[in-house]
C-alpha cells in the first residue's frame, strides 16, 4: 500500500498551484479606469485596447481656446507711405491705420484727418495732399458738396469718399429718394460714424 503521507505533499502542491493560477487569472480582469476630464468610468480589461496600461488619462481637448479677437479691414489711400488694405483689431483708430501704412507721405495734409476717430470694417481712409483740401472748402464757405445732386466725380472730391462709396451714395439715392439731412449719409453701406465725422464739414443737403 502506498504511503499516504508521501502522496499528500505532491497533492497539496498541485492544489496550491491551481488556487494561485485561478487567483492570478481573476486579478488579470481587474477594471481599467479611463479619465474623461473630471469623470471616470469603469471598463472590463478584456474590452480595452491590447497593450494599454491599467490606468491611463485620456485628453478630451480640455477647455476651448479663447475666441479669436475680432478684426476689421480698412483701405488706406492717399498721401501715405504704403497705401493698401490693412487688417487691424476691432476698435482701432485712424492713427493705427496710418501707422500700418507707414505714416504720412511727402506733402500730406497732416492736420486734415482726425487721427483719433474709431475705424469701422470696410472703411476707406484717404489722406489728402496739402493742396487737395483747399479746393473742397467747408460748409461755411458754400463749397460743400450737395450729396442729393452731386454726380460720381463730384462725390469723389469729398476727402475719404472713393469711387466705391460714391457709387453706394448714388445707389442709395436712387433706391431711397433724397437725403433729408447730412446724417442720413450714414445709412449708406460702408459709411459709419467715424467717416461721417471726417466728411460732415464737406457735405450738405439742399
Amino acid at each position: 500500500m502506498p504511503n499516504i503521507n508521501k502522496l499528500r505533499m505532491p497533492l497539496t502542491m498541485i492544489i496550491t498551484a491551481s488556487v494561485m493560477t485561478l487567483a492570478l487569472a481573476g486579478c488579470s480582469k481587474t477594471d481599467k479606469v479611463i479619465t474623461f476630464g473630471n469623470e471616470t468610468g469603469s471598463f472590463d480589461r478584456e474590452e480595452s485596447i491590447e497593450g494599454a496600461s491599467d490606468t491611463e488619462s485620456v485628453d478630451m481637448g480640455g477647455a476651448p481656446d479663447p475666441a479669436e479677437a475680432e478684426v476689421i479691414y480698412v483701405y488706406v489711400s492717399g498721401a501715405v507711405i504704403s497705401p493698401g488694405v490693412y487688417k487691424l483689431p476691432a476698435g482701432s483708430r485712424v492713427v493705427d491705420a496710418l501707422d500700418a501704412a507707414g505714416g504720412f507721405g511727402e506733402g500730406a495734409d497732416e492736420s486734415f484727418v482726425n487721427l483719433a476717430a474709431i475705424l469701422e470694417d470696410g472703411e476707406q481712409i484717404d489722406f489728402p495732399l496739402e493742396g487737395e483740401t483747399k479746393d473742397t472748402g467747408d460748409a461755411g464757405s458754400g463749397k460743400a458738396v450737395n450729396i442729393n445732386t452731386a454726380d460720381k466725380a463730384k462725390l469723389c472730391t469729398i476727402p475719404g469718399i472713393g469711387e466705391a462709396k460714391a457709387d453706394a451714395i448714388i445707389s442709395f439715392r436712387e433706391n431711397n429718394s433724397r437725403f433729408s439731412s447730412k446724417e442720413d449719409i450714414m445709412k449708406v453701406s460702408g459709411i459709419g460714424q467715424g467717416l461721417y465725422d471726417r466728411i460732415s464739414d464737406y457735405i450738405c443737403v439742399k
